[in-house]
């Protein structure tokens, strides 16, 4: 006669859901080291007819008004008693912008502590001359240079960390460090990330949508090609420009896995300094 197996009780069960998320979920949640809050902003410069630089304004800041929400959210999600106006924010950024040379374009790292204290430093970055949506044309108009992506050689556990944009970020820097080497030179480099679950979240630096049938449970006979980008629920940042994106119909949500990533595959690349780009997935074996 077969032996049945044992069952564990109901209390066993919990017991064991507890230890788990007690040493490994919980630990993802908790940090004693301090942060900040942080949103990096693209600073264009607009010229007039008589080419001279003008003062800068609102609309020389890529997304200004979805930064300013992003930095609000996260104060409320992580319970700052702190609001930060968009003029205040408009005022910082203009200073800094001024101190550096407003004739170029500019990087505007923005860093909110708990106190409410906001501090802006900003480094010089390429111009854009084909514009910050150029991703979004078909790859035979795309003309800037293609990102190399290659996979994560591990899952990243998400955490309020990777939902929201902070001085926390050493397991994004771990991540880079590990899985970019010995790319092709010349290219801007990526690395695409996945929970454990095995579920595409983003890249390390920029959030990604992939080129799919929509909605996915219709089937491969089915269903409209859409660029689709990995739901909040699956751990990516909420990011400025996928926000944007998403409000413009320009892409759409849905869960998309590591397993159905392909060796070559056209891949979308967006964050609010490089707007949106195009990049290709290059597989790295683990042994190499």
């Amino acid at each position: 006669m077969a032996r049945k197996k044992s069952l564990m009780s109901a209390e066993e069960i919990q017991e064991m859901a507890n230890v788990i998320i007690d040493k490994e979920i919980q630990p993802l949640f908790d940090t004693k080291e301090p942060f900040q809050i942080i949103s990096a902003v693209r600073y264009d410069p607009i010229v007039n007819e008589e080419g001279i630089t003008i003062e800068p304004t609102e609309e020389c800041f890529f997304l200004i008004d979805r930064h300013c929400s992003r930095l609000n959210l996260s104060t409320s999600y992580f319970g700052w008693k702190v609001q930060v106006s968009k003029e205040l924010l408009m005022e910082k950024l203009i200073e800094s912008v001024k101190a550096a040379g407003e004739s170029q374009s500019l990087k505007c790292r923005v860093y909110l502590d708990e106190q409410g204290n906001l501090n802006v430093a900003t480094d010089v970055i390429p111009a854009k001359p084909f514009g910050l949506f150029e991703g979004l044309k078909p790859l035979d108009q795309y003309s800037s240079l293609l990102w190399d992506v290659v996979v994560s050689p591990e899952p990243i556990g998400i955490s309020p960390f990777t939902s929201f944009k902070t001085t926390n970020r050493g397991h994004y820097n771990k991540i880079r460090e590990t899985a970019l080497k010995g790319g092709p030179e010349g290219r801007p480099q990526e690395v695409l990330l996945y929970n454990t679950a095995g579920q595409v979240t983003e890249g390390s630096v920029t959030n990604v949508a992939f080129h799919r049938k929509f909605p996915s449970y219709v089937g491969p006979e089915k269903g409209t090609l859409k660029w689709i980008t990995p739901p909040l629920s699956t751990g990516p940042l909420c990011g400025v420009t996928r926000a944007e994106l998403l409000a413009r119909e320009d892409i759409v949500e849905d869960r998309l896995f590591l397993k159905d990533i392909k060796d070559g595959e056209d891949v979308l690349l967006m964050n609010g300094i490089q707007g949106v780009v195009r990049g290709k997935i290059r597989m790295v074996s683990k042994s190499a």
